[in-house]
């Protein structure tokens, strides 16, 4: 339960003795909470999640909005989350969401990744105490709205690192 709704997630959770950092991992549309676990890098994520005993969640996501602070608030009722290192990627439609969220809620975050995606911000001091990695691929259809949030972040003065792998979709 989150808020007055179900979300349906997909949870990684390492026997941990104190508060862990959270993943949380948007996927695009189309795709469901089983791509970060099973389809992208053959679950690199969750695998790089666990060996570093950090908690990876990968919600299933609608076309609409997801609040992920307040997701991270349900969650950080049942298992032992650090609130204050929950890093958040996205993927194409995740990564729009990424973004949304981040540029909502800042302070909620510690670093933002958005892979073959865009979405709007505005400057404000929280985020620019947020970094951000941007990863697009050169023949991903998504490549200028990714490059237009990079300059948008620089623009803010927020740490913005921007990475194109040629000849990826």
């Amino acid at each position: 339960p989150v808020g007055k709704s179900t979300i349906a997630v997909r949870l990684m959770v390492p026997e941990v003795s104190k508060p862990a950092p959270l993943v949380v991992a948007l996927h695009g549309a189309g795709g469901s909470e089983n791509l970060f676990f099973d389809g992208y890098g053959d679950g690199r994520v969750v695998r790089l999640g666990a060996e570093r005993n950090w908690l990876v969640v990968a919600p299933r996501l609608t076309l609409g909005s997801l609040d992920v602070a307040e997701l991270v608030r349900a969650l950080a009722e049942r298992f032992p989350i650090d609130a204050q290192q929950v890093m958040v990627v996205g993927h194409s439609m995740g990564a729009i969401l990424a973004v949304a969220n981040a540029a909502r809620t800042p302070e909620k975050f510690r670093a933002v990744a958005a892979l073959g995606g865009g979405g709007r911000v505005r400057a404000s001091r929280a985020l620019q105490q947020l970094p951000f990695f941007v990863g697009v691929g050169s023949k991903d259809f998504a490549l200028a709205g990714a490059k237009a949030l990079h300059q948008a972040l620089v623009s803010a003065d927020v740490a913005s690192t921007l990475r194109e792998y040629a000849g990826v979709e």
